[in-house]
């Protein structure tokens, strides 16, 4: 989860900080692609830490119709198999708002705009801060370093020690765990953060099947659900195409 890479706090402690202003709006650029309960659930609970990880008093919002499986061919609302997000806007409790934007392929990631300035982060290691200045916005850094020195390693496949190279986001992922059970501090992505995530998503989809009405948080009905794609639950590099639905089907019967 790049919910655990150490820029990600850095730029939430940013913001808290008040460098930015007060936050006035959060933008989330393709928000989950063709997944809102896969790569979605991600970008949600990204989004979330610079809403101060508040409670989502509603939200409103419609899915496109495209299933995280292409085996199901085009899906309509009734399905409950993942689905790829339309649009989307939430409410925080704390009275921050986030706009949800459909995946375009241009522009991924997390915006954040206050009153003094603004942030873009994403999953690819960007991370650009902006102040205002007068009436424009002036670049004053990056979070990340350029090149990701973890390209060049997993270029290499292996170490010196003959360990498989792993890439940077995991390797933060794993730090995250182990400096976490060490310090007793909570970790940087926990299940509740995703629980309210996949939440959202499935609140998305009912306020589509509902007329794109408002939909209140917590939902009261605990019955509905979002059957994610086979590549999610088993692997997808190890399974494709139809042999990955077929081990999704399975999975569910194993669950029952």
């Amino acid at each position: 989860m790049f919910r655990n890479a150490p820029e990600m706090w850095t730029a939430r402690q940013m913001v808290e900080s008040g460098e930015l202003g007060e936050v006035e709006t959060i933008n989330v650029y393709g928000a989950g692609g063709k997944q809102m309960s896969g790569q979605g659930c991600q970008q949600f609970a990204e989004a979330f830490m610079f809403a101060g990880d508040s409670e989502i008093a509603w939200v409103v919002g419609a899915v496109d119709g495209e299933p995280g499986d292409s085996e199901l061919g085009t899906i309509d609302e009734w399905s409950d198999h993942d689905q790829g997000l339309a649009f989307g806007f939430v409410q925080f409790k704390n009275g921050i708002t986030v706009h949800l934007h459909k995946y375009v392929g241009t522009k991924e990631g997390v915006e954040v705009l206050g009153t003094k300035g603004a942030l873009f982060i994403s999953q690819k290691r960007i991370g650009k801060v902006w102040h205002k200045d007068g009436s424009d916005l002036k670049r004053v850094g990056s979070l990340f370093p350029f090149p990701d020195p973890g390209d060049a390693a997993l270029k290499r496949n292996y170490d010196d020690e003959g360990w498989e190279v792993q890439s940077t986001r995991l390797i933060q992922s794993v730090n995250a765990f182990i400096d976490s059970v060490d310090s007793g501090a909570p970790v940087k992505c926990s299940g509740a953060d995703l629980h309210k995530a996949l939440e959202l998503a499935i609140s998305l989809r009912e306020s589509h099947r509902c007329g794109t009405t408002r939909v209140s948080l917590p939902l009261e009905d605990w019955e509905l659900k979002i059957i994610h794609s086979g590549r999610r639950r088993i692997g997808r590099r190890a399974l494709t195409g139809t042999e990955a639905f077929i081990a999704s089907v399975k999975v569910l019967k194993w669950g029952e």
